[in-house]
């Protein structure tokens, strides 16, 4: 059976059952910066200790700005950079093995820190 716009009904409805299961959850984004461009450096690590000495080099402390980071295994690091007039995003995270896995959910986390800042607690 096909819709008037000529997409199969049981695509239509899987679309439509797929947005309303999207997260209605979580902690709202607060944006800190604002600017017009930005690089992004990937670096794929093998192990949480090479992002934990990412956060080390940069001055992560565990306590910053009043707020205490969470005791966890570190899934990736994210550092804002000027270098030569420009915004350089530089992320340290463990590959993604598999489509929306911890992994992935964490290379997406890491750069939004870059594109909007301190976002969360």
């Amino acid at each position: 059976m096909f819709s008037r716009s000529g997409l199969p009904t049981l695509h239509l409805w899987a679309l439509a059952a797929a947005l309303a299961a999207w997260p209605a959850h979580g902690e709202n984004i607060n944006e800190r910066i604002d600017f017009s461009a930005i690089k992004v450096e990937v670096t794929w690590v093998e192990s949480n200790g090479e992002i934990e000495q990412a956060r080390q080099r940069y001055g992560a402390a565990i306590e910053q700005q009043g707020h205490r980071r969470v005791a966890q295994k570190p899934e990736g690091f994210a550092a804002l950079v000027a270098r030569g007039g420009e915004l350089v995003c530089r992320l340290w995270v463990l590959k993604p093995k598999n489509v929306d896995d911890e992994r992935t959910t964490a290379l997406g986390h890491e750069l939004l820190h870059c594109l909007v800042g301190d976002y969360h607690r």
